[in-house]
């Protein structure tokens, strides 16, 4: 299970004892709730605390936060994953592309072969946490070697829209500016002809991440559209003024930018701008069905949207 900073900072989980518990990572965001990034990782620490006498911490080394609680908790409790030594759980080898994962994790356990649907360094990551966790528990390499193949997508995780176009259409729920960078920067890795990004902010939250997105945005993209997330009651143009001020000092002549407050029609906008080779990202809504502005939420999907609009295009 997700056990969310909030719930574990009002004691929501209090009752539960935990055989293992994972420490992924930890960037800006929720600071509208936790108000400090200390305060944010002292709840999330708390989560150990909740851990049953023979249970395991399983921590990312690869994020600083990780690199701090690793040396917070009992040698004998822990399990750490990472790319290199001294990680316990780490890759003995893996190539990533748009078709998946493919390679073999070291463990104290064994050798781990991967073969995932997945893509993405960050899903590597989360492939070595998910995998670790699951040895800590019990379970054994082949069962693990059978759940990571079996899970075939994430829903609104680098989920590609297929439609029979020429350029690839992924969806992702990338809603802070560490995600959008890690999101934009493995489609980059991946060497298409242009990224041609969509996303917004949404509203009632975190205000100080907007212009931090914009800029990590606009630096990772070829051309971008800046739309409406969840305006929730603020005014989707004033978020959009917090969001350029990130985006404009990060412009120049080859990057086209656009603001266009309707997402369907700036999702429209972007793919008829694409051409083969190219990668659409829209980003910050992921597997939502609905967008919220003031008290009205109205049926809106993402991956959803998209194949209606590469179907208006003539895709099937």
């Amino acid at each position: 299970m997700e056990v969310s900073s909030h719930a574990l900072d009002q004691g929501r989980t209090g009752g539960i004892r935990f055989s293992s518990a994972v420490f992924t990572n930890l960037t800006r965001d929720h600071l509208d709730f936790h108000k400090t990034m200390e305060a944010y990782y002292q709840a999330k620490r708390s989560l150990l605390d909740l851990l049953s006498p023979s249970g395991t911490a399983v921590v990312n080394l690869e994020d600083p936060y990780g690199l701090r609680l690793s040396g917070e908790v009992d040698r004998k409790r822990l399990l750490s994953v990472g790319y290199a030594k001294p990680a316990q759980v780490r890759p003995k080898r893996y190539d990533t592309n748009l078709s998946g994962i493919r390679g073999a994790f070291l463990t104290p356990f064994g050798d781990v072969k991967i073969r995932s649907g997945l893509t993405g360094e960050f899903n590597v990551q989360n492939l070595l946490v998910a995998a670790a966790a699951a040895l800590a528990a019990g379970a054994t390499v082949q069962q693990v070697e059978e759940g990571v193949a079996a899970l075939e997508r994430v829903p609104g995780r680098m989920e590609r829209v297929e439609a029979g176009q020429p350029f690839a259409v992924l969806v992702d729920y990338a809603h802070t500016d560490d995600a959008l960078k890690n999101l934009l920067q493995t489609v980059r890795d991946l060497k298409p002809r242009r990224v041609i990004t969509v996303f917004g902010c949404g509203g009632d939250r975190d205000r100080t991440k907007r212009p931090l997105m914009g800029a990590v945005a606009a630096r990772l993209s070829d051309v971008l559209s800046l739309t409406s997330d969840n305006p929730r009651t603020e005014d989707p143009a004033a978020i959009a003024r917090d969001v350029e001020k990130g985006i404009k000092p990060e412009l120049d002549a080859h990057r086209v930018y656009r603001c266009v407050l309707d997402r369907r029609q700036a999702m429209a906008d972007a793919l008829s701008a694409a051409a083969e080779g190219d990668v659409v990202v829209v980003a910050g809504k992921g597997h939502e069905r609905e967008q919220q502005a003031g008290d009205v939420r109205r049926p809106f999907h993402d991956p959803t949207v998209l194949k209606e609009l590469l179907g208006e295009m003539g895709w099937r």
